[in-house]
């Protein structure tokens, strides 16, 4: 009789929220979220004529959807209201969310919107240039990745943007990364924020070291993967010791194995063990009885997390000793 009250509780109490909900949304918002729902523009795309609303509410809300539906016919349907935009004060938020929508909606008209948002001298622009950043990681090419690098580098920011600039930066190079974009000026780009106290930023940082995960662009950052495998940021050791696997350096190798019984985090435990994949095992020679060692000690984990990632490392090193075996 308890479970059946609390779950008829439960759906009251969702009922009554919803209703109080759908009361606090007006007929414009409700048919926004429908349309985003239903994945559409509407009849006549319905959805665009919102962006000329003067309530800023609206606007957002149908840019949010216009983010969610990710129709790249809207984009160029919505060059009007960019120039809009433009020409009023105070629309910073409203920017924001536009660079937002051309991220999600990936395509070349997207892309050459957000690289003119990206040049522009308007100084309604300057406050959106971290999601302009984002966005342009998402949908941009290695010009506009050298481009914003060399902005960055020479525009001046006031202290609080210019920390979401750097935050944004790092991440946009690990998106541009993703895509396989990536070249000596990134690289360089992120040593050169390695030294910026922000956690945020390293940890950014890291991330984007390991999505570049070429060996020999990351060759000249050691020192800077190597320091930030000492932060205290348990995420920011999760990626860079997954950043560390990809130089392939017995030297590093080394210093993982010696630092993962004191390491307390499983999250950065599960990457340091995935960061041997990196080599075979018959290469590591004097390392191998260390390598062992440590995946039967993770085997035996508590944490199930790493205790299945150390059998499936063991496992692929073991298939690579057979595969070499095979071969010869």
């Amino acid at each position: 009789m308890k479970i059946v009250s609390s779950v008829i509780l439960i759906l009251l109490f969702l009922s009554f929220t919803s209703k109080v909900i759908s009361q606090n949304l007006s007929e414009e918002e409700k048919y926004i979220l429908t349309l985003q729902d239903s994945r559409t523009l509407g009849e006549n795309d319905a959805l665009l004529s919102y962006l000329e609303s003067s309530d800023n509410k609206i606007v957002l809300k149908a840019l949010n959807a216009l983010a969610n539906i990710a129709d790249t016919s809207s984009v160029y349907k919505t060059s009007p209201y960019l120039e809009k935009l433009y020409n009023n004060k105070n629309t910073s938020v409203l920017l924001n969310k536009y660079a937002f929508y051309l991220g999600q909606t990936a395509c070349d008209q997207s892309r050459e919107k957000l690289s003119l948002m990206n040049y522009s001298e308007n100084e309604n622009t300057d406050q959106s240039y971290p999601e302009i950043i984002n966005s342009l990681g998402k949908t941009g090419n290695e010009e506009d990745m050298n481009y914003l690098i060399n902005i960055v580098s020479t525009k001046k920011f006031d202290e609080e943007l210019g920390k979401h600039v750097y935050r944004a930066l790092s991440m946009s190079i690990a998106r541009f990364a993703l895509r396989k974009i990536k070249n000596e000026k990134s690289v360089d780009a992120l040593k050169q924020m390695a030294n910026i106290e922000d956690s945020i930023v390293q940890r950014n940082i890291a991330f984007a070291f390991w999505r570049t995960g070429d060996k020999k662009l990351l060759d000249t950052a050691k020192q800077e993967i190597y320091t930030l495998c000492e932060s205290k940021d348990p995420q920011t050791r999760m990626w860079a010791y997954n950043a560390m696997g990809k130089l392939q350096d017995k030297l590093l190798l080394m210093y993982l194995l010696e630092s993962y019984n004191s390491e307390d985090d499983w999250r950065v435990k599960v990457n340091m063990l995935n960061s041997i994949l990196s080599f075979k095992l018959d290469s590591l020679a004097e390392l191998t009885l260390q390598v062992y060692t440590i995946l039967g000690d993770a085997i035996g984990s508590e944490n199930e997390h790493v205790g299945l990632t150390a059998l499936n490392v063991l496992g692929k090193l073991m298939a690579d000793i057979k595969n070499t075996n095979n071969s010869m």
